[in-house]
């Protein structure tokens, strides 16, 4: 197996994780595409899986989401945030 065959396995596959993690929020969910309109979960999925500009943003922001929870930064970065007295409740 090439290096391009194994990028683009690994694309695909991260491809199908986005849509499955899209497919288990509420169909009610909209998202901001940060231009002031909203994107519904639905036609996010179709976005993913067109693969088209809307949804490769989509994907690299889901995956830097997932890197960050995998190598622990999002909860450094959580309770690097939180104030003093809700951080010893903790």
């Amino acid at each position: 197996m090439t290096d391009t065959d194994t990028k683009t396995q690994l694309k695909k596959k991260e491809i199908e994780l986005i849509i499955l993690r899209l497919e288990t929020i509420s169909p009610n969910v909209y998202f901001s595409s940060g231009n002031g309109s909203s994107i519904s979960r639905n036609d996010m999925i179709k976005h993913v899986r067109n693969n088209d500009e809307t949804g490769r943003e989509f994907i690299e922001t889901e995956m830097e989401f997932l890197r960050a929870l995998k190598d622990g930064k999002l909860l450094k970065q959580m309770f690097s945030s939180q104030s003093p007295q809700s951080a010893s409740l903790a």
